[in-house]
């Protein structure tokens, strides 16, 4: 039996039957019938895999993730963009309450900056470095090639400088000293150089025995000479000394003298009396090459002589002002400093 479509309503029916149930229309015989096909649904292909997994959820996946990393992206950024504002309005603060000399906010700012005789900010505000280390709560600004600071919040999240470098006002002469002999490095930030500092027995110190020492250096070699006799006893005769360098700095005449006791014939006999028959007499220094030596000269009566071990140096500067002028430092005087106090 085969189904064929009423003319009338439409209905479908058998072909055997002869008129339509639903509307009573005639059948004809002539009608063909009317094969019901079903449409076959198409279905999405999918792949499943062993786990029983569909691509589709894959795919989903994949889409979820890289949602998640552009978020995180985009937070990171944000939170970067929004710290480095921060930092650059935390530092024109600083740098006005500096300038200003506003002790209270610096203070606020940087509670270690007290040990500074005096501050400056040097930084353009467009170049300034900002670095987050990894795992770790600080922010690192360069705020120009001789300084940095490094920043943190604390519990209010209030933003102050935990330390830094080249803020502190040091004097030149001191800083250069401290470089020389090891005293402070660069490693160091302002509030330990400054702390190391206050320590002035090292400089003390370092000052006494180099000068002690110097003054040795200089010393005369050799006996004295006579380098023009005399012919008679009232005529004079030319006393000859060789002072020797033993330093590795030229010696500046002009900053030392020779010394010595002349006994003189004449006075005693005068007198009677040994003292009043001596007087000292004074060479002016003369220029000595380092580790080298020069001939001074002095002319003295024919009734004087010159007292035996009586030559002496005597010199013209002070013990700061020869540590200013010869001291060569070496670079480990700070250490066998520390090391002797052990």
């Amino acid at each position: 039996m085969a189904l064929i479509k009423c003319n009338e309503c439409g209905n479908m029916i058998s072909d055997r039957a002869t008129k339509c149930p639903k509307c009573g229309c005639p059948i004809t015989k002539g009608s063909k019938p009317h094969i019901h096909q079903e449409t076959p649904q198409v279905q999405p292909s999918y792949y499943d895999d062993k786990n029983g997994g569909s691509s589709r959820k894959w795919l989903y996946g994949i889409i979820g993730v890289l949602v998640a990393i552009i978020a995180g992206g985009g937070y990171w950024w944000y939170s970067q963009t929004s710290d480095e504002r921060e930092v650059k309005q935390f530092v024109e603060k600083f740098a006005k309450a500096v300038e200003s000399g506003d002790k209270q906010t610096i203070q606020q700012l940087y509670p270690k900056s007290d040990g500074a005789e005096s501050l400056h900010v040097s930084y353009y505000v467009d170049s300034m470095s900002i670095v987050h280390p990894t795992g770790n709560d600080t922010i690192d600004v360069k705020l120009s090639h001789s300084q940095s600071i490094q920043l943190t919040k604390d519990a209010k999240r209030q933003m102050y400088i935990v330390s830094s470098k080249g803020l502190f006002d040091f004097p030149k002469e001191e800083i250069d000293f401290a470089i020389k002999t090891g005293w402070i490095n660069s490693s160091l930030d302002d509030a330990v150089k400054a702390e190391r500092f206050k320590d002035k027995e090292f400089y003390k110190s370092i000052v006494n025995e180099f000068c002690s020492n110097f003054k040795k250096k200089v010393i005369q070699k050799g006996s004295l000479r006579v380098l023009k006799p005399a012919e008679f006893e009232l005529d004079d005769w030319k006393l000859g000394i060789t002072m020797a360098n033993t330093t590795d700095v030229v010696i500046s005449g002009s900053d030392y003298k020779v010394t010595m006791k002349v006994w003189d014939q004449n006075l005693y006999n005068n007198s009677l009396n040994e003292n009043a028959a001596f007087f000292s007499i004074t060479i002016k220094g003369k220029d000595i090459a380092p580790n080298g030596e020069t001939l001074m000269s002095h002319s003295l009566k024919g009734s004087q002589m010159v007292k035996d071990n009586s030559v002496r140096v005597q010199w013209l500067i002070d013990d700061q002002k020869l540590f200013n002028k010869y001291f060569v430092a070496k670079g480990n005087e700070y250490k066998k400093y520390l090391e002797s106090k052990k």
